[in-house]
């Protein structure tokens, strides 16, 4: 009988909530601490040295606590036990173990009081006696429906939902009748009880065992399948022992062939049923799509749904089960915070990702007036500096970061917009203690190898150049980085080998080209072969760019005096004058018109 017992719990489907969902393993260790202190205590009972067993119920109801709340009723089923069992009564039980009894009592009110009582009495936003959605009295009216409901999934095991969004019950007709069922359960069980039947100790260990999460404290979520984990031994303790009953009673010598038949049918039917319901959890999306399925009111369901999707890159799908969460969230007029901030801040990463900045700005703005935080603010930050709007986007990230301080993508994310601004000094204090959080963080050092190179730190800045590189090698930009800082040292030989990589990752960029050439240009030891190749990799940065751009024409023109060629580069640096970029900036366009008319002298010379 315990075999099968045990067999059918280990096998039933209704374990893959606890199981196999990595965040409900507490629920799987709680329970194994649940049955250590009744184990301990029962050796305890029969022991030559009783005092070790109990001193490892109470280490175990320790360590209970620690991890789930419901260990909290374990002391009262030990009584029960006890008192039915082993002596003649509670009274009885209590006199005979009550040191004991007032040890457990005292680890109970102890360990309760430290990490109960704040979560009863505290302001959390998912349990406890203040919890602002619902208050003890409307919760309890629901759990009678739930209760019933895990019931029928004990002997019916479908369907499953990993999410329910059970509603709360108002109307009368949606808890009287389940209501006055769960009382006569109850009433028997209590009954059975008192007249000291095994029935009634296995019914009111189901009770018992549910009552942390299923009587009047409310919960942010009325039902989860994962709660059943250990009441549903209870459960099938009875099935069990009652379908062996009725097989002796009514099947005579043919009884064990039956057994055996039922066992056999029943554990394979289960264990069918938990390989199916495990397929579920192989994808994310396929798992909220059941969920969804089976609760198409519950509006978190199908956020969760939408961010699986927009993580996958459906963004067109999340956007349609994003917006239909907004309108199951706010169908009632009120709005969740659990649910509405998460779906306008996914809403605007959606088309941030479809390239519609200006549709994802307004619910981004949303997000953060239903809830600043720090995630909303971050991306709200970040929207408003793409439109330009550098003010903006830095009041938003400072809000991030002082909410969250040691976040280093705020940190570096903050620096670059400061640095835009020219606040240099500031800039490069964010990006250093991103470094310090993060040193792996890419950006944050090639941020400050830009700023220390503008500042005249050449050494410090290739410095960080070098990491960068070191982080990401085969990254056309940090090569490119690089090489420019080492020809700013003078260090040519080395950066030419910097660009020629950044080439050979990134062929199609004009910019490494030009930065080969220029550096060639710059280098008073280099070849004539090296000008010559310079010279053709400056021609291919201007054909890249169709003779649209002044710096790669002015490389061009330099590449060409390099070689003796002053008139062609003459004829560059005029083509460059007369280029828009080259009018929008005096300082560049003096420095082109000097160096065309030396190329001009020294072609009549």
């Amino acid at each position: 009988l315990a075999f099968v017992t045990s067999l059918l719990w280990l096998c039933h489907p209704l374990q893959t909530a606890a199981v196999t969902y990595l965040s409900q393993r507490a629920e799987t260790l709680g329970a194994f601490f649940y049955l250590a202190v009744l184990y301990c205590f029962l050796r305890s009972t029969s022991a030559a040295r009783p005092l070790g067993w109990q001193a490892l119920a109470l280490l175990s109801l320790a360590l209970g606590f620690l991890t789930k709340e419901t260990i909290a009723t374990a002391p009262l089923v030990v009584l029960l036990y006890d008192a039915l069992f082993l002596t003649a009564g509670p009274l009885t039980a209590l006199r005979l173990r009550r040191g004991f009894y007032a040890a457990l009592a005292l680890v109970t009110l102890g360990l309760a009081a430290l990490l109960v009582v704040p979560t009863l009495l505290g302001d959390s936003l998912t349990a406890g006696l203040r919890f602002e959605e619902f208050g003890p009295l409307e919760y309890a009216r629901t759990q009678p429906g739930v209760v019933l409901h895990y019931l029928r999934l004990a002997f019916w095991p479908h369907p499953l939902c990993f999410d329910y969004g059970w509603p709360i019950a108002n109307d009368p007709s949606e808890y009287l009748p389940e209501s006055a069922a769960i009382a006569a359960l109850l009433l028997v069980s209590t009954v059975l009880l008192v007249r000291r039947s095994w029935v009634g100790f296995a019914g009111a260990c189901f009770f018992v065992l549910l009552a942390p999460t299923s009587s009047f404290v409310p919960i942010l979520d009325p039902a989860f399948e994962h709660r059943m984990y250990l009441p549903l031994a209870a459960i099938l303790v009875l099935a069990v022992l009652g379908v062996w009953w009725l097989a002796a009673r009514f099947s005579g010598q043919r009884a064990q062939h039956l057994l055996a038949i039922l066992c056999g049918t029943a554990s394979l039917a289960l264990a069918a049923g938990t390989i199916r319901r495990n397929q579920d959890y192989g994808s994310e999306i396929g798992l909220w799509q059941r969920t969804v399925a089976q609760a198409p009111h519950h509006a978190r369901a199908r956020g969760n749904l939408a961010a699986a999707l927009l993580d996958a890159g459906r963004t067109e799908e999340a956007i349609h089960e994003l917006l239909e969460t907004l309108s199951l969230d706010t169908r009632d007029g009120s709005v969740s915070l659990s649910v509405s901030p998460v779906a306008y801040l996914k809403l605007g990463q959606a088309y941030t990702k479809l390239q519609q900045p200006e549709r994802a700005l307004p619910f981004f703005r949303r997000a953060v007036e239903l809830c600043e935080w720090p995630d909303s603010l971050l991306a709200l930050g970040t929207a408003l500096l793409q439109r330009g709007d550098e003010a903006g986007g830095t009041l938003q990230l400072q809000k991030a970061l002082a909410l969250q301080p040691n976040d280093a993508a705020v940190h570096t994310r903050l620096a670059e917009s400061l640095a835009r601004q020219g606040r240099t000094e500031e800039a490069l204090q964010h990006f250093g203690e991103a470094l310090r959080l993060a040193p792996e963080i890419e950006r944050a050092h090639l941020g400050s190898s830009a700023l220390l190179a503008m500042q005249g730190r050449t050494s410090e800045a290739l410095e960080h150049a070098q990491r960068a590189l070191a982080l990401a090698p085969n990254t056309a930009g940090e090569h490119f980085s690089q090489g420019q800082l080492l020809a700013a040292l003078g260090r040519f030989d080395e950066s030419l080998r910097a660009f020629q990589e950044a080439i050979r990752l990134a062929p199609e960029l004009p910019a490494p080209y030009a930065a080969f050439a220029r550096s060639v240009c710059l280098w008073s030891d280099a070849t004539p072969a090296q000008r010559q190749e310079a010279l053709r990799l400056a021609s291919k940065a201007i054909e890249m760019t169709s003779s649209k751009q002044a710096e790669f024409l002015e490389v061009g023109a330099q590449a060409q005096a390099a070689l003796g060629h002053f008139e062609r580069a003459a004829a560059l640096l005029e083509a460059a004058l007369e280029l828009p970029d080259s009018a929008a900036n005096p300082d560049f366009a003096s420095r082109l018109r000097a160096q065309r008319e030396d190329y001009r002298r020294r072609a009549g010379e």
